[in-house]
């Protein structure tokens, strides 16, 4: 495990986002926080005795953006209704671009790997186990549309639809077929990802959103991280690794 330590570290107010416990699991296995709290920027060094990252066949039934057969993956463990996690979306996205990572003139690529924590409450399980869904009935390209408008668009209960609908009416507005999704929600068949998600996050002490994990799958490397960064330290936190034969 390496440390990775930026620069111009933030206030000390944020360094309570380490006090968030992984206690009190629901049946889902997650714990939950009743408010966001901004992650500290100061990278962890907690090696994940329990959970062996450097095996990529794990990553099979994950959510994958970018070349499957990549040297490098970026592991995020976010919430939907965290702020900075929204923030780190929106850097990810633009890291992840093509043209962006043709511009860094690396030699390898690298892609990234989703991963669910729902800790914010209920709000967040539902669009939790509504993203699964659609990557298990619609697949990959789907779950990544989905998964930016999770994190784009304001889901707006009424006196008509809660929340759960809400969400199947997002869906809806895609052209994508709703009753396949709730079939998926009706069979629970999402409990048994985010049971393993819950399980993983505990074995790599998780405790606060966003988490993230930088491996090299030639040098079985794994950079451990919590909060977000921009894009000129992601494209050094890249650019530092490919200097690794």
């Amino acid at each position: 495990m390496t440390r990775f330590t930026l620069k111009n570290p933030i206030i000390i107010g944020f360094f309570l986002c380490l006090l968030l416990p992984i206690i009190g699991f629901s049946s889902e296995g997650f714990s939950s926080a009743t408010q966001p709290i901004e992650p500290n920027l100061t990278q962890q060094n907690t090696p994940p005795a329990k959970y062996d990252l450097s095996d990529f066949s794990q990553f099979k039934t994950d959510p994958i953006y970018g070349a499957k057969d990549a040297r490098f993956v970026f592991i995020e463990y976010a919430d939907y209704q965290c702020p900075y996690c929204k923030k780190f979306h929106q850097t990810l996205e633009k890291w992840f671009n093509t043209d962006h990572q043709k511009q860094l003139n690396s030699p390898f690529e690298v892609n990234w790997v989703f991963r669910h924590f729902p800790i914010l409450g209920e709000k967040s399980m539902l669009k939790a186990k509504t993203a699964i869904c659609v990557l298990n009935e619609l697949g990959n390209d789907a779950f990544w549309v989905f998964n930016d408008l999770l994190f784009t668009q304001p889901i707006k209960p009424s006196k008509r639809l809660n929340y759960q609908q809400s969400l199947w009416l997002l869906a809806s507005k895609q052209g994508w077929d709703v009753k396949t999704l709730m079939s998926c929600d009706n069979s629970k068949n999402y409990q048994t990802k985010l049971k393993l998600l819950a399980q993983q996050a505990k074995a790599l002490n998780l405790g606060s959103t966003p988490s993230w994990f930088f491996l090299d799958l030639n040098t079985g490397k794994v950079i451990v991280g919590n909060g977000i960064l921009n894009l000129t330290q992601l494209d050094q936190l890249l650019l530092d690794q490919t200097a690794t034969p």
